[in-house]
């Protein structure tokens, strides 16, 4: 989801990554601009980024920074939206609470030990 979020974002540059995620999560459309900014083939009779139920927990990975909404989606439930940042330059991971859908960013520090 990192490449739609970031076409999203062209298209309305006050809106962070997370919000772009919430809107898709609301609108169970995981890349709304393809295949006008998106390569993608475009299809005819289906779209393959529309979801047919909203999750329960949707990942952006590869953001720049973490962050996470709770959010209803389209038929009511709670849909927890979760950006994952790019764990190469930030060792971050994200813990999910499947039962309360609850976030927990998990940093990995890395040291030398001293002779």
């Amino acid at each position: 989801l990192h490449y739609p979020l970031r076409r999203q974002r062209q298209m309305c540059i006050r809106d962070s990554r997370c919000v772009a995620a919430s809107r898709a999560a609301r609108r169970r459309h995981l890349a709304p601009t393809a295949p006008d900014t998106l390569p993608c083939f475009p299809f005819a009779m289906d779209d393959p980024f529309v979801l047919t139920e909203s999750p329960h927990v949707l990942f952006a990975g590869n953001q720049l920074r973490y962050g996470t909404r709770l959010v209803k989606g389209a038929g009511g439930q709670r849909v927890r939206v979760v950006a994952v940042p790019s764990f190469a330059r930030s060792r971050t991971a994200v813990l999910v609470n499947l039962r309360t859908l609850r976030c927990h960013p998990l940093s990995f520090q890395s040291y030398r030990a001293q002779p």
